[in-house]
């Protein structure tokens, strides 16, 4: 029973760092940002050949094939207009919203982890001979050579 729950907390504990790593790793790093007002002149000078946009960020592959990245400014809808009007080829995708459980789990799990970590230890420090911590307690027997050696028949 206890290695069966032992081994069930660590692949939790496995799982669970699996999890934290591919969403933070799942995020794509462009090496080339570039500020907005850069990036309408680089449309204005027919040097962008595609773009994708998603919520408010811009991806862009400009003719040369670099990879470009920018952000638009908060309710300005006209850079839409600006790329068609130079036969920038457009690509829209949604922003993507996090699901609420997503939400609970990045905020919540640290804070259960450790709730749970530290039950966990208590639990263990409270226990009998072979449990953590157990390096603490004495084994030594107290010897008397005095004690007298009575047997009742």
């Amino acid at each position: 029973m206890q290695l069966s729950r032992s081994i069930l907390i660590w692949f939790l504990i496995g799982a669970l760092m699996i999890f934290a790593f591919n969403l933070i790793g799942s995020r794509q790093v462009v090496d080339n940002k570039i500020s907005y007002t850069e990036f309408v002149e680089m449309v204005n000078d027919g040097k962008v050949e595609k773009a994708t946009i998603k919520g408010e960020e811009i991806t862009a592959i400009t003719k040369d094939g670099k990879k470009v990245q920018t952000v638009i400014p908060e309710g300005y809808s006209k850079i839409y207009d600006i790329m068609q009007e130079n036969g920038v080829k457009i690509h829209v995708i949604p922003a993507e919203k996090a699901s609420w459980l997503t939400t609970l789990l990045i905020s919540w799990l640290p804070i259960l982890l450790f709730i749970g970590l530290w039950i966990f230890m208590m639990r263990q420090m409270s226990g009998g001979s072979n449990r953590a911590f157990s390096f603490a307690k004495s084994k030594a027997k107290v010897y008397l050579e005095e004690k007298p050696n009575v047997k009742l028949r």
